[in-house]
C-alpha cells in the first residue's frame, strides 16, 4: 500500500511547486559556491607552490575575510600573510562585462 499524500510534482499545489523549485535552486547554488571556494583555494595552493622557487614556505588557507578568496601563510612566520583574490575569465564568451555598454 502506498503512503498517503502527494507523490510527484504534478500532485503538488502551485505554492508547493514554487517552494520545491526554490529549495532545489538553493541546493544548486550552495553546491556551486562550494565548488567555487574549493577552486579558489586550489588556485591559492598553486601560487604558494610557485613561490617555493623563491624560497618561501607559504601554505594556502581558506579566507574568512570578504575581500580575499584565500590567504597565504608562511609556515615559519618568516614572511607576511598574503591575501589572495582569484580572478577568472568567463568560459562563455557571451558573458562579457562590456556587452551592455553603448559604444
Amino acid at each position: 500500500m502506498a503512503p498517503a499524500g502527494p507523490q510527484g510534482s504534478d500532485e503538488l499545489d502551485p505554492s508547493e511547486r514554487v517552494l520545491v523549485r526554490t529549495m532545489r535552486e538553493q541546493v544548486r547554488m550552495a553546491s556551486y559556491e562550494e565548488e567555487k571556494r574549493n577552486w579558489e583555494l586550489e588556485q591559492g595552493r598553486l601560487v604558494a607552490e610557485m613561490n617555493k622557487d623563491e624560497g618561501s614556505d607559504y601554505e594556502a588557507h581558506p579566507s574568512d575575510q570578504e575581500r580575499a578568496d584565500a590567504v597565504l601563510r608562511s609556515k615559519s612566520n618568516a614572511r607576511p600573510e598574503l591575501s589572495v583574490q582569484v580572478v577568472s575569465i568567463p568560459l562563455d564568451f557571451r558573458h562579457r562585462d562590456d556587452k551592455h555598454r553603448n559604444w
